[in-house]
This record gives structure tokens, C-alpha cells and sequence, in this order.
């Protein structure tokens, strides 16, 4: 007879989409601080594990995988070479659950860890992690986002590479999924996407709506926010849908800056462009480059002209240039 506690209750919640009701019988289970919840994944997983401790020779291939886990002592992996000489790179150590941000200077530099998320102050009551890291162009200051309990939810941190000082400014609800975080070619700023704030009663898959992107000034480390610049409602930016997830970047070597947007999960992109020196300007007017109808799925930047990956009147795919 089957163990009813492996069973999940069934609490129906029906919905109208499109004028068709459609039911969800388990839409309970999303609940993880719901005790009963909590009582049914636990033995699961219990049953789980008894099922899995039948398989003949599991404890031994088991070993065997964490002698060969062991015989690597370290990886390293995301590498950015700036011009000085400096390298950075993620370096995590077996044994460790999460990977360190460290640098080394030079082919013969001793190796230093600028950020350690097992020794943050966050890793109290959650285990912290680095989502993503960007070393500004000359390689002073580093941006770096943080994750808490396997969250999709980001903060953007600033880091004083020379001091190893993290700067007061913590901007959180980052959307660093399409595009991270970036600096200018200066380094006096940053671009990055942010997503809503949560409302009091509203979904909690509205924060995903109107998400916008923003230019933060170094001038000003301790804000909390910069430069709305592009997204729904910006100076001179195209209209949005909700869904859509904007992000600008800056190509290097390039004056020119680029309004990216994914429509959802489509594949295609819309693009726009502005001149460089207007980033930012209450006066910017952003240029249309291609859009949903060109189909296309990735650009490169240089100079003045930029190089589409387009599908359009092509299925198997073609590199356009204007």
C-alpha cells in the first residue's frame, strides 16, 4: 500500500486565461515555508534516497567520483586579461561550496582574493555567492553581484581593488540574466538593469514588469540609484512591453551606445542606438537598428558599423553590416 505521505493533496485553483479555464491542482507546493509542504518534500526525499541505496554498486561509484572530485584540487574559469597585465578570474577549491573572485598580477604575480562570499557578513544566514564580476577598464574597481541561499535575486556591489574596501553602494533586484552589469570606457560609471520593487498585494511576478536600465555616476558612490536612461518612460527611449528585459552597453572602442531588448524568452533581439556623449542626456533620442521583424539573435560592434546575425529571408542564418 502506498505510504500517503508521498501523496501530495490535491487543492484546485482554477483560472480564466483566454477565456479557457485551466486548473492547477498542486499550485500549493510552491508554498516552501508551508509546513505540510515542508512534511511532503522531506519524505520525499527520504524515499528517494531509499529507492537510490538499492542500486548495486552505488556506494562504490560513489567513492570513486569524490576520489576523482578530490585529485583536482582547485578550477579556475571566467578569466578577464586587462592591458596592465592584471587577471582576473573565479577560483574555487575542492571543498569550497562557492567560487572567490581573486586577481594575479602578471604571469608570476602572487594570486589575491578580492572577494570571499564564505567570509561575508550576508553568509550568516544564508550562503552568499558571486553571480557575476566586471573589473572596470583600467582595473581600480571592480563590480560584482551577490546572491543569497541560491536566490534569483541580485545586489551589485562596487570593489576598491587596491584597498580591497567594498564602497557604501549596494543596489539591489539586479537583472544580470541578458546582460551584466558593465562600465563605461572611462570607468567614471556603470550601466546596469534593474527590475521593480515589490508591491504590498501585488504578484510577486510583477517585479519582472517595465524593468529599466540605469547609468551610475562613481561621483556619486553612495547612491542608491542613478540615471534612469533607457526602458519604458526614458527620455528618448522606444515604448516597451511589460515583458521586455533592456539593457544598454557600451562596446568597446566604439562612440556609440546600444539599447538591447529581449522580448521575453524570444531569441530575437531590438536594438537602438546614441551617440555616446548623449547617454544619459534628458535630450537623448535613441535610434532604431533592427526589431522583432529582422529576426535577429546577436550583434557585434565596431566603429561606426555593426554586424547583425539575422534569420530574416534566411533560415539558415546570415551576417548582415550596416
Amino acid at each position: 500500500m502506498e505510504d500517503v505521505s508521498l501523496t501530495a493533496e490535491r487543492r484546485p485553483v482554477v483560472e480564466l486565461h483566454h477565456g479557457i479555464p485551466v486548473a492547477d491542482d498542486y499550485r500549493h507546493l510552491e508554498h516552501a515555508d508551508d509546513p505540510v509542504v515542508q512534511a511532503w518534500a522531506k519524505a520525499q526525499a527520504l524515499h528517494a534516497a531509499a529507492m537510490l541505496g538499492t542500486i548495486p554498486g552505488r556506494r562504490q561509484l560513489a567513492q570513486r567520483i569524490d576520489a576523482l572530485a578530490a585529485a583536482v584540487p582547485l578550477t579556475i574559469r571566467e578569466l578577464v586579461r586587462h592591458p596592465d597585465g592584471g587577471l582576473f578570474y573565479l577560483r574555487q577549491a575542492t571543498g569550497d561550496e562557492v567560487a572567490s573572485v581573486c586577481i594575479r598580477h602578471g604571469a608570476t604575480g602572487s594570486e589575491r582574493v578580492l572577494v570571499d562570499p564564505a567570509t561575508l557578513p550576508q553568509s550568516v544566514d544564508g550562503h552568499a555567492a558571486v553571480m557575476f564580476f566586471e573589473p572596470s577598464p583600467d582595473g581600480a574597481k571592480l563590480l560584482y553581484g551577490l546572491t543569497m541561499a541560491g536566490s534569483e535575486e541580485q545586489t551589485l556591489r562596487v570593489l576598491d581593488v587596491g584597498t580591497g574596501a567594498t564602497l557604501p553602494l549596494a543596489i539591489d533586484r539586479i537583472e544580470s540574466v541578458y546582460v551584466p552589469p558593465s562600465w563605461l570606457p572611462d570607468g567614471r560609471g556603470f550601466l546596469y538593469s534593474r527590475r521593480q520593487p515589490p508591491v504590498a498585494g501585488a504578484a510577486a511576478s510583477d517585479t519582472y514588469r517595465f524593468t529599466q536600465v540605469f547609468l551610475q555616476s562613481m561621483d556619486d558612490d553612495a547612491g542608491e540609484e542613478g540615471t534612469f536612461i533607457f526602458g519604458a518612460g526614458a527620455p528618448g527611449a522606444p515604448p516597451l512591453e511589460p515583458m521586455d528585459f533592456p539593457a544598454v552597453v557600451v562596446p568597446a572602442g566604439s562612440s556609440w551606445a546600444i539599447g538591447q531588448v529581449n522580448h521575453g524568452d524570444e531569441v530575437d533581439l531590438s536594438l537602438w542606438a546614441l551617440p555616446l556623449p548623449d547617454l544619459g542626456s534628458p535630450h537623448a533620442r535613441w535610434r532604431q537598428i533592427c526589431g522583432r521583424d529582422d529576426q535577429v539573435t546577436a550583434f557585434s560592434v565596431h566603429g561606426d558599423e555593426i554586424f547583425l546575425l539575422t534569420a530574416r529571408e534566411a533560415p539558415r542564418y546570415q551576417v548582415v553590416r550596416t
